[in-house]
């Protein structure tokens, strides 16, 4: 029994992307993005990780001033590779001689997903500003804590005058790394434009320590380029996975982690869903965490605001569905010279372990 699709909303490593998480049975896809700075803030340089291919350097996002230029300008085209590690843990249920059993998976997956992409409308002042309407979630709440929103609240789109057009950059985009090297192919019969992805014989072994050069063709829209950014040691949670298989919302829950690159912030999300007829409600939360500190306990006073676990009754059987709870770790990243109709041109890579909980 398939579980049903969950949008997890996440930050990038410095508060200034908003993108969003699509899993299904337990397993991370491609992310879109939304850039913006939080109100007041300038994205700091990144502390460690790998410098650009011959220049570029400096901040991975848009510094205050080209956030100016470019709502004046009315546009802004970003152009991004992300080097994936998904280790997946999915609990489903199945009938069995003994009636419904709980059986979890680990899906172990490395995958390189890239886009260039065009945003325009007259809502992309308040996109690259972080004017959210009222209402809104936080999803950036201060380091060291958490928000919580409702599944009603992300439904909304902040931002419905904007267009999105992904780009041509060329086929295969290409990295070379440590272990070897991989074609990044253009993706046919995408709605908005091209997207690029690893093929899905990637070894899950291929993201590794080291150091990793990308390059494009160039295509109709974007120029060629080249550039290169370093992955540290491998993130690791420390706790088996039976650890997040049921949640307790009435107590604290602590998660340990070793590795990832420091100087960066991670997040730790969790949704539970509810079902109602055709309505889907229910509740999330994320936490904003420095990776440097190897732990941190989600407070009961966090976990309490979601929901219980539902299930659905079949064929005189109940079927838990699950919720998610993740953890998404991004490297330092490089910002690299962009090529010709790229504002913005950054490398990264992100480890994430996910789970399908039952919150109790």
């Amino acid at each position: 029994m398939d579980q049903i699709n969950i949008v997890i909303p996440t930050l990038d490593t410095y508060g200034c992307e908003v993108s969003v998480v699509i899993v299904t049975n337990g397993v991370s896809a491609n992310s879109g993005t939304i850039p913006v700075a939080q109100s007041g803030l300038t994205c700091p340089p990144p502390t460690g990780g790998g410098g650009g291919g011959g220049g570029g350097g400096g901040s991975i996002n848009p510094t205050q001033s080209e956030i100016d230029s470019f709502i004046a300008r009315g546009s802004y085209v970003s152009g991004g590779l992300s080097f994936n590690r998904n280790n997946s843990y999915s609990t489903t249920d199945a009938i069995g001689a003994g009636g419904v059993t709980a059986t979890t998976n680990l899906t172990k997956a490395d995958v390189i997903y890239g886009q260039f992409t065009r945003l325009s409308g007259a809502d992309l002042g308040k996109s690259l500003r972080g004017e959210f309407p009222a209402g809104f979630p936080n999803f950036n709440p201060n380091v060291g804590s958490c928000s919580v929103y409702t599944m009603q609240q992300i439904l909304q789109n902040p931002f419905p005058a904007i267009t999105a057009l992904n780009l041509d950059g060329g086929d295969p985009l290409r990295s070379v790394g440590p272990n070897g090297s991989q074609n990044i192919s253009r993706q046919s019969n995408q709605i908005s434009g091209p997207t690029y992805a690893s093929a899905t014989n990637l070894p899950n072994t291929y993201i590794s320590p080291g150091s990793y050069t990308v390059s494009g063709p160039g295509g109709s829209q974007v120029g060629a380029f080249s550039g290169s950014f370093s992955v540290v040691s491998d993130f690791v949670i420390s706790q088996p996975e039976t650890a997040f298989r049921v949640i307790n919302r009435s107590s604290p829950l602590t998660v340990s982690w070793t590795g990832g690159a420091p100087g960066t912030v991670l997040t730790i999300q969790g949704q539970s869903q509810t079902i109602s007829g055709t309505t889907v409600g229910g509740a999330g939360f994320i936490c904003i965490v420095n990776t440097s500190a190897g732990q941190f306990t989600v407070p009961a006073s966090v976990l309490s605001q979601l929901p219980a676990s539902s299930s659905i009754g079949a064929g005189g059987f109940n079927f838990v569905t699950r919720g998610a709870f993740i953890i998404l770790a991004p490297g330092a990243g490089a910002r690299i010279n962009a090529p010709s109709g790229v504002d913005i041109m950054t490398l990264n890579n992100f480890w994430s372990w996910s789970y399908t909980p039952q919150y109790q």
